[in-house]
């Protein structure tokens, strides 16, 4: 099928790609620990450095799949008349771009520091083995969510779809404030890891509908890279905090993160609102 803007099948792939990447999370993390520990601890980083180097073969042979150029225009490319200025990068002229971005900053920063600080709260417990087992549940159970999110067809409206999972798994994650101890962490991040997936579909579906067809790359890649410089930015802010006063305030900061999500989301509704159909 071809995907671009009025797309119906376009929410599916996204569910598709973020099942993927949970199962990922799940068999990566086990995985690596096991190499690491059975051979050397250098064999879970370079069993990492395969699978990369394994996927970016993959995705390169695969010609078969990428759009024939000009795809979104009915054939034409959607290249600028010769003399005309080349277009402003969609961050810069998409105001929708720049709220997306800045959610997956904040979803970024929440997961990095939520990382560090969970392999800490374990050893300060005496149990490193529960950040595995919270990395696999969360996997797991975003796993499920986002198939069943998949297959299902809404009928509130997207703006109504995207306030609500922003609102969702902010307030899930701001749980992270009340953790003192092993149940109370279970349960926040298993009920928080429910609105992982739909968090990712919808504002992927968001950017779909708000940016040109033939675009749509640039602006997924732009929502992306906000994710990686969170993932970036958390892990540093969780170090400082960690070593000062420890995991809980971490966790706390992570929560910090998580409430900026449905805050940034219902003051930046008008903006994604002018966007949507």
């Amino acid at each position: 099928d071809d995907f671009g803007v009025g797309s119906v099948s376009i929410k599916t792939v996204f569910s598709y790609e973020g099942v993927i990447d949970d199962v990922a999370f799940m068999i990566g993390p086990a995985a690596s620990v096991a190499l690491a520990a059975s051979i050397a601890p250098a064999a879970g980083l370079a069993f990492g450095g395969a699978c990369y180097l394994l996927g970016c073969a993959l995705l390169l042979s695969s010609r078969s799949t990428e759009p024939a150029e000009g795809w979104a225009d009915g054939g034409q490319a959607a290249q600028p008349a010769a003399g005309a200025e080349r277009p402003a990068s969609l961050f810069v002229a998409c105001p929708q771009v720049r709220v997306l971005f800045f959610l997956m900053l904040f979803l970024g920063a929440l997961y990095g520091v939520l990382d560090t600080s969970t392999v800490t709260f374990a050893q300060e417990l005496g149990f490193p083995i529960i950040a595995s087992i919270s990395l696999v549940l969360q996997a797991s159970i975003s796993v499920m969510s986002g198939m069943v999110f998949g297959a299902m067809r809404p009928r509130a409206s997207l703006l109504r779809q995207f306030v609500a999972v922003c609102c969702l798994i902010g307030t899930a994650y701001c749980g992270l404030f009340l953790v003192r101890g092993v149940a109370s962490f279970f349960v926040v991040v298993c009920a928080a890891a429910l609105f992982y997936a739909p968090f990712l579909i919808t504002l992927n579906t968001v950017c779909e509908a708000s940016v040109p067809g033939a675009r749509l790359t640039e602006g997924i890649t732009w929502i992306n890279a906000g994710m990686t410089f969170g993932l970036a930015v958390g892990p540093t802010v969780a170090g400082v905090f960690v070593d000062m006063y420890g995991s809980i305030a971490g966790l706390n900061t992570a929560a910090v993160f998580a409430l900026m999500i449905p805050l940034t989301a219902l003051a930046c509704a008008g903006i994604v609102r002018r966007a949507l159909p």
